[in-house]
Formats: C-alpha cells, sequence, structure tokens
C-alpha cells in the first residue's frame, strides 16, 4: 500500500513539475534519484523567495577573480542572498586532455579572504556535485569546456540558471570571436550579462537564429571586471622594483600568449626591453606574462628552459625590472603609467585609466570595437616606432590624451554603483519575478 501511494505521490510531482517548468523532472534534473528530483519539486513550488536565493561562483584561474569580485561582494552584503564560491580543478590548456590542474584558485582565494570551497578532495579522489549545493544561479570564469561532465554548463542548466558575466571583452574578429563565445555554453545559459552595447548586439545578431535563443535574456551590466578603475580597489601589492614615485615612468608590458595568429610580439622585444630599460634609468619596467604564455612557449619548444632561466635572471638582477606572477594585476595597472601590448582584452580595460596605450601591430586582427578603440592606442611597428613613442611619453607628451577621453564616454557602459550591484539586482529580480523555478 505504502509503496503504491509512494508511486502516485511522485507520479503527481513529476506532473506537477512539469507544468511549472516545461519539462519532465527526470528531464530537467538529469538525474535517477527520485529524491533529488522530488527536491526540485519542493524548490519549484515555493514561489516568491522565502530563502535566500543561492548564487554560486565557480572559479579555476586567480587572474579572473576580479570578474567575480563586486558580484560577490554585493551578493554577500545583501541578505536576499546566499554565496557558495567553489575552487574547481580544470584541465588546463598545457596538459594533457583529460588531466585537471588546481592553478592555486583555492589558496588564492583563502589569501584574499574568501570562504571558498573545494570543488576536488585530493584525500578521497571525489568530486564534489553541484547538485548537493542546490544553487539557483551558477557564474563560471570562463565559457569554455574544461570540467568533468557534471559540472558542465549543459549539466548545470538543468537544475539551476548558468549566468554569462563576460571574463574580457574581445577585440578580435573571426576565429578568436568564435572560441570565445562558444555556442554550447551560450545555449545552456539562462542569463547573458554583456559589458557594453556593441557586445550585446553583437552576440544578439550572432545567435538571434538559434531556437534556443532569447534576446530578453541578453542584458546590459557593463564589466564587473572594471569596476575596480572606478574605486581604484587593487590588492595593494605591485611589482615595481622602485616603488610608487613620480621620478619615474613606470611601463607595464603585456605581449600575447600565442603566436599562432601572428599578433605575439613576445620574442621580437623580449631583449629590447632589457636594453630600452638598461639605457633609461629613469623607467620603472614589469612584464606581465599571461598565465598560459610561458609554459605554452616551453610546450611549443619556442622557448627553452635555459632561455627562460637567462631570462628570469636577467630580470633578477636588473634595478629596474621585474616579472609580474601575481595573482590579480589590478594594483599593477591602477600604478602603471604606460601600457604596451599585442592585441588583447588588456588594451580595453587599460583604456578605463585614461592613461597611454602603446599598441604592437603586426597584423589587422580588430572587430569593429577594437578598430573604434584603437583610434585612442599609439600604434607602433617596428623597435624604433616603439622607442620614439615611449620616449615621447616618457618627456610628457601625450597627444592622444582627449581622444581616450572621448572614447571612454562613447563606448563604455558604467552603470551607477557599478556592474557587480547592476548583475546582483538583475538576478534578483529575474528570481522574484519567476519565483523559485530555476529552469527558464
Amino acid at each position: 500500500m505504502k509503496s503504491a501511494l509512494k508511486k502516485l505521490a511522485q507520479s503527481l510531482a513529476d506532473r506537477l513539475f512539469k507544468r511549472l517548468t516545461g519539462r519532465s523532472a527526470m528531464e530537467a534534473a538529469g538525474l535517477a534519484n527520485r529524491k533529488d528530483v522530488g527536491l526540485k519539486v519542493e524548490r519549484a513550488t515555493k514561489g516568491t523567495p522565502d530563502r535566500p536565493i543561492h548564487l554560486v561562483f565557480v572559479c579555476h584561474m586567480p587572474a579572473l577573480w576580479g570578474m567575480f569580485d563586486t558580484i560577490h561582494r554585493a551578493a554577500s552584503a545583501d541578505r536576499d542572498f546566499k554565496t557558495t564560491v567553489v575552487a574547481l580543478p580544470c584541465m588546463h590548456p598545457n596538459l594533457a586532455p583529460g588531466r585537471y590542474s588546481d592553478l592555486g584558485i583555492y589558496d588564492y582565494l583563502k589569501a584574499r579572504g574568501v570562504n571558498a570551497i573545494e570543488g576536488y578532495v585530493k584525500k578521497q579522489d571525489a568530486w564534489l556535485t553541484p547538485e548537493s549545493l542546490a544553487p539557483d544561479y551558477v557564474l563560471f570564469q570562463t565559457p569554455y569546456n574544461l570540467f568533468p561532465r557534471l559540472w558542465s554548463a549543459g549539466h548545470i542548466s538543468t537544475f539551476a540558471k548558468v549566468c554569462y558575466v563576460p571574463y574580457a571583452t574581445t577585440l578580435f574578429r573571426g576565429e578568436v570571436d568564435e572560441i570565445v563565445h562558444p555556442e554550447s555554453f551560450f545555449s545552456a545559459a539562462s542569463l547573458v550579462f554583456a559589458e557594453n552595447s556593441v557586445t550585446r548586439d553583437r552576440l544578439i545578431d550572432r545567435f538571434k537564429s538559434r531556437p534556443w535563443f532569447r534576446q530578453e535574456a541578453v542584458v546590459l551590466s557593463g564589466s564587473p571586471k572594471l569596476d575596480y578603475v572606478n574605486t581604484k580597489n587593487g590588492s595593494g601589492e605591485t611589482a615595481w622594483k622602485q616603488g610608487i614615485t613620480n621620478e619615474r615612468t613606470r611601463i607595464l608590458w603585456t605581449p600575447r600568449w600565442w603566436t599562432n595568429d601572428g599578433s605575439c610580439h613576445f620574442f621580437y622585444y623580449k631583449t629590447y626591453f632589457a636594453d630600452f630599460c638598461a639605457r633609461h634609468e629613469e623607467v620603472d619596467f614589469v612584464f606581465r606574462p599571461h598565465p598560459l604564455s610561458i609554459q605554452n612557449f616551453l610546450n611549443t619548444g619556442e622557448l627553452s628552459q635555459a632561455d627562460l632561466e637567462r631570462m628570469e635572471l636577467s630580470y633578477e638582477r636588473s634595478s629596474n625590472m621585474a616579472i609580474d606572477r601575481a595573482g590579480d594585476y589590478q594594483s599593477t595597472f591602477l600604478t602603471s603609467d604606460v601600457l604596451v601590448s599585442d592585441i588583447s582584452s588588456m588594451l580595453i580595460e587599460y583604456l578605463l585609466t585614461e592613461k597611454p596605450i602603446v599598441y604592437t601591430h603586426r597584423v589587422d586582427l580588430f572587430n569593429e570595437l577594437g578598430r573604434s578603440l584603437s583610434e585612442g592606442f599609439y600604434w607602433v611597428r617596428n623597435s624604433e616606432e616603439l622607442t620614439s613613442t615611449l620616449e615621447m611619453l616618457i618627456a610628457g607628451s601625450d597627444p592622444l590624451r582627449a581622444k581616450r577621453r572621448e572614447l571612454i564616454q562613447t563606448l563604455f557602459f558604467m552603470p551607477e554603483g557599478g556592474a557587480g550591484l547592476r548583475i546582483k539586482e538583475t538576478m534578483k529580480a529575474d528570481f522574484r519575478r519567476r519565483g523559485s523555478i530555476p529552469i527558464g
């Protein structure tokens, strides 16, 4: 008798869940465990929230915590939210397929006072299951397939809302733009936050013909990664050997991490800057490698271990050169005077500081946004042009200052209170509008 009643109750629960969500409970949960399905039904019937909205941050790379920082702060300060930060090992591009690596994210978060839990318990050789967290919204640092299937966006979208927050603004056209906006991720996302109107319109144009796409799911939010520029909120740690002084010009170099597309100048200017800094004692110089670059160059054979050791030794011995391998870069950005960079998202981020940008050009890869922004860059195509441009800036001449300010006013979206607050409020409004049903 009890068994028959249990089956009847479960059948009614499944039908109720399908009416509320448009899917069967088993389809939505993607689970064989009926107790988990029962939990989904219970949550789906609660209506307006009488419990905190559970927001889960999935983190794997220390350098990208900045994209979550202000969202996490805003949600943690709001009694309507519960936040959980998960430090999750990932399939690093420099490792063999199927191997997962901890990039130091757990220790980094702990050092910053962020309460995080481990997504993989090494002693038990066990992965934390996302279902056990019962999340309402889940944010990933990147839209790539870097985790086991149970932590994929597609799987998590069956029981929670996956949200896209931009970790970088792509200035590339063609292949790179396709790579950084994979359809497999975006088709699983319930809310897509766009940092500016150009990116929003490009995302809509790209996916509008797909049957899964909802234009109202693309929300203009600004970039939480840029909130620190307005708040001047960095970690305080910098790599400058001469400290923060007005007597020196602090130059930051951020070359591209791979050479395949022809845009990387790492090898072209690797020794150039050593000579330049030796001749210009009034300069303090920091090389900030992309987290993937050094190991990538070692793997491809473009850089030998002996070459790397010689380079590191030359920086160590220099009085005005340093390599910055810190987990975050915000303080170095805020305290630098000039950026020298290949094409990358660093260009748009640095522009907001209003400081000069020297763009090292080789091949034209800019999309329409990158092309517009580049009007505020000093373009250099060889070492002679780079030297003359840097010496001009060191002398205090900056003809493009007004142009950069104009671009900031026309191309950036900086909401009042910051993007982190806007994203948090958007999720709250979405939750209240739809109740606690996690599938939209």
